[in-house]
């Protein structure tokens, strides 16, 4: 009898603060309303990245050389590359990314 008697309060409540039950109603479908349109944003923007990653190739890989700091999390170049070194190392990778790839499209060149 306990559970029925807090029913009739709860539905007189209800009834009384109509104002304030619709407003509440109003906040949760929003609030509902905005998480499942991010979610959808975040899924739609992952397939995108996705899709991009794939139509660069398999043959396509990133290298870090070197070894992780453990306090900084930061990567210390391993000995013998120095920072001369390291332009002309870019500009190789992305001749060959070039030669490869068509840069206007994005697909892979054959042949």
């Amino acid at each position: 009898m306990r559970s029925f008697s807090l029913v009739q309060v709860a539905a007189e409540s209800i009834l009384a603060n109509r104002l304030r039950t619709l407003l509440t109603m109003l906040g949760i479908i929003i609030g509902v309303g905005a998480v499942i349109v991010m979610v959808a944003v975040g899924e739609g923007a992952q397939s995108k990245i996705r899709e991009q990653i794939q139509g660069l190739g398999t043959n396509l890989g990133l290298e870090f050389s070197g070894r992780r700091q453990r306090r900084s999390g930061q990567f210390q170049p391993p000995p013998g590359i120095g920072c001369r070194e390291a332009p002309a190392r870019r500009d190789h990778a992305l001749g060959r990314l070039a030669h490869d790839h068509d840069l206007h499209t994005g697909h892979r060149r054959h042949g």
